[in-house]
């Protein structure tokens, strides 16, 4: 016979930075013989806002924070600032017109 018990744990949010990466690789010899040869670059994962440093998940929490729980920008600021994130309420407020630009606006059209 054994006892048992069980409990939820909270986690706290967190905000973590990815570098990046990407190698350029071009091969001495062909482009001596060629040397119209391309650089071959590896491949990077494509950010979903181009020459942003929110990610897919940053950029959803906030839309999920003012549409759902209704956090207006400025709060949204504070907390991520109180996280470590220096981000400005109008570049999270820019995030979502962008977000809606480039995914939704195709579904918009449709309606």
């Amino acid at each position: 016979s054994f006892c048992a018990r069980q409990e939820l744990l909270y986690i706290p949010a967190q905000v973590k930075r990815i570098d990046h990466i990407q190698h350029s690789y071009k091969c001495q010899h062909c482009s001596d013989e060629a040397p119209a040869d391309k650089i071959i670059k590896a491949p990077v994962p494509k950010a979903p806002l181009t020459n942003s440093l929110g990610s897919a998940s940053l950029i959803a929490n906030t839309i999920y924070q003012k549409y759902v729980l209704k956090v207006p920008a400025y709060r949204q600021e504070k907390d991520l600032r109180r996280m470590g994130l220096p981000l400005d309420h109008k570049t999270v407020s820019n995030w979502h017109i962008k977000v809606c630009e480039y995914y939704l606006s195709s579904l918009y059209e449709l309606l």
